[in-house]
């Protein structure tokens, strides 16, 4: 009785030895392999001046309702209000004080974020 237990444990230990073998000698998956084909520029952001921050930031709410009017969506179009969702997010819906107005307050790059996100978004939707 004693030997047939020791049998099962062996083989369960010699079958996860082996699994463990083939994972390592495996070749990497194809997201970490570095290719060379395609391109990865992604969508094209350009950034704003603290002037179209203002105008961009009075009209923010009525360029997503636009850009929510919107449809079909297409994949750019949805790529940039996730975006801009994001960025929002991140700049904690800006409502920090100062974000907009003052160059050294810490949301400042974020509030660009956003804001150069809504006015690509404005332009796709052009």
């Amino acid at each position: 009785m004693r030997h047939g237990r020791y049998k099962r444990t062996g083989r369960a230990v010699c079958g996860g030895a082996v699994a463990a073998m083939l994972m390592v000698a495996s070749p990497p998956a194809s997201a970490h392999r570095e290719t060379r084909a395609g391109s990865a520029a992604g969508l094209s952001i350009p950034s704003v001046t603290h002037g179209q921050m203002v105008v961009l930031a009075a009209h923010q709410a009525a360029i997503l309702a636009l850009a929510e009017r919107h449809n079909p969506p297409d994949r750019d179009l949805l790529w940039l209000r996730a975006y801009v969702s994001l960025q929002v997010f991140a700049c904690l819906w800006g409502l920090v004080p100062g974000s907009l107005e003052s160059e050294t307050s810490p949301f400042n790059e974020c509030t660009h974020a956003y804001l150069a996100g809504s006015r690509a978004l404005l332009l796709h939707l052009q």
